[in-house]
């Protein structure tokens, strides 16, 4: 019986496993922009005014959302907006932004674009991602007198920084995922109680199981399968207990750390890091590590907002997307990502080619 019951667990949680990797794979980019109005006339020394409607998707929060002008160099954004620090799971935001059109500014079309940044985080991985979105300008031809003064924001008009806070996502979008995964985990407790004194663990498998296909429904039913895959991953999160990894201290065992000794030829590192990287301090503090134990381990930090070039070199930035920590040695040029099990992947580097 006990054999039955295992072997009737695999397909369950096998299932689970899908669908919690369904998210990581599909949230390359986890937030849209749309930016109205699709085209915008305005005369020399004028402020054109578009606004941004900024939606996540996702199950992760989005972090450091940050709007910048992409164009011609006498075109500013004036003022600058203001950044997201954080625009949660399923949240939603509005900016209105300015663009200062210079005195003197030749008529006719502008080619220029908004560029959003954010980063966000899936278990040891931190990601930044950059999207452009082309802002269609014309700029008047002057009517037979000078430039008009720069418009300024009727009384009573909200600035673009006062309309930059977040906003709750529409009632039927914001909150049912988080209710179907609260219901569902509850469902999931009282379960496991019942079950427990009898000794059988099948039915809160089941109930997993159930839970997970209605929230897959749910999101196939409505066309949005990224809120299905985000039901997916809560109900994962809250049931079964597969949680992000957590900052921690590098650890070696006494054989690892044998091994890092025994290193006979110089070895280089990079370790391209982030400042908004939750995991990197682990990667940083596990090289210095080894560093310590064997002087011909060699390592220096990049920061991949100050060396750009270089990470692009390496790959940890390609196609407007960054992925750190990442670690590469110099000349085998084979890049480590993430912080999972990497003691023993990155001794494995070490050592390759000795």
């Amino acid at each position: 019986m006990s054999g039955w019951r295992h072997a009737a667990a695999i397909p369950v949680l096998l299932g689970l496993a899908i669908a919690a990797s369904l998210p990581a794979a599909a949230q390359e980019k986890i937030l849209s922009f749309v930016i109205e109005p699709a085209q915008v006339e305005v005369g020399a020394g004028e402020r054109a005014t578009v606004a941004v409607r900024i939606e996540n998707a996702s199950v992760r929060e989005a972090d450091n959302v940050v709007v910048a002008w992409t164009g011609p160099g006498e075109f500013v954004l004036d003022p600058a907006p203001q950044e997201i620090a954080v625009l949660a799971p399923f949240g939603s935001a509005d900016l209105a932004v300015w663009i200062l059109i210079p005195e003197g500014a030749p008529p006719g079309p502008v080619a220029g674009s908004l560029e959003f940044s954010y980063t966000y985080c899936i278990g040891d991985l931190c990601f930044q991602v950059f999207e452009s979105r082309d802002v269609a300008l014309v700029v008047r031809a002057p009517a037979g007198v000078g430039p008009t003064e720069p418009t300024v924001p009727p009384s009573g008009q909200a600035t673009p920084s006062e309309q930059a806070q977040p906003v709750g996502r529409a009632a039927t979008r914001s909150w049912i995922p988080y209710a179907v995964a609260a219901f569902v985990a509850v469902l999931a407790v009282v379960a496991a109680q019942m079950t427990r004194s009898l000794g059988v663990r099948w039915p809160l498998y089941a109930v997993l199981l159930l839970a997970t296909g209605a929230g897959l429904a749910y999101g196939v039913v409505l066309g949005q399968h990224e809120q299905a895959q985000s039901i997916a991953a809560v109900l994962c999160t809250s049931c079964v207990g597969i949680e992000e990894s957590a900052a921690r201290a590098p650890h070696l065992t006494a054989q690892e750390t044998a091994r890092v000794r025994a290193i006979s030829e110089p070895v280089d590192l990079l370790v391209f890091y982030a400042p908004w990287c939750r995991s990197c301090p682990f990667a940083e503090a596990l090289v210095e590590q080894m560093g310590a134990l064997n002087a011909r381990v060699g390592y220096r930090f990049v920061d991949v907002e100050r060396e750009p070039e270089l990470a692009r070199r390496y790959g940890v930035i390609q196609s407007g997307r960054t992925v750190v920590p990442a670690i590469v040695r110099v000349g085998v040029d084979r890049l480590l990502f993430g912080i999972e099990d990497l003691e023993s992947r990155l001794i494995l580097l070490l050592e390759e080619g000795a």
